[in-house]
């Protein structure tokens, strides 16, 4: 009885194990095309972390915190928001609704707002 039960335990450990992975492989997917687009299309300006380029604010002759994307005001922005300033673009920021398609921008910004978390925890004060 017991030789019976173990088989239909791997095979529902197997099948659990399958579906872990997807789902892991689903989440860092995103952030992997999310992170390629970045350095593709952002990084020049926004630098490798999101707090902005020195030198690419230097060329563009305006303030290198408008280029930060980790800055308060920007991190309480909706994912909705992001997406549509990636897409429609915004001063000297070019739009990228030719360059992207709505998976793109949907991906780009959720890596964003991961950079954003990441800094978020890295800077929040202690009490």
């Amino acid at each position: 009885m017991k030789s019976m039960l173990l088989p239909s335990g791997y095979g529902l450990l197997f099948l659990f194990t399958l579906t872990l992975l997807f789902l892991v492989e689903r989440s860092f997917g995103a952030e992997t095309v999310g992170q390629k687009l970045f350095s593709t299309h952002c990084l020049r300006c926004h630098g490798i972390n999101a707090k902005g380029s020195m030198e690419a604010a230097k060329s563009l002759k305006m303030d290198p915190s408008r280029l930060d994307l980790t800055k308060e005001a920007v991190v309480q922005k909706s994912t909705q928001y992001l997406k549509q300033r990636i897409a429609d673009g915004h001063g000297k920021m070019p739009q990228h609704r030719q360059m992207l398609t709505r998976n793109q921008i949907q991906a780009l910004a959720q890596y964003i707002q991961s950079l954003q978390k990441a800094y978020v925890h890295r800077v929040k004060p202690t009490k």
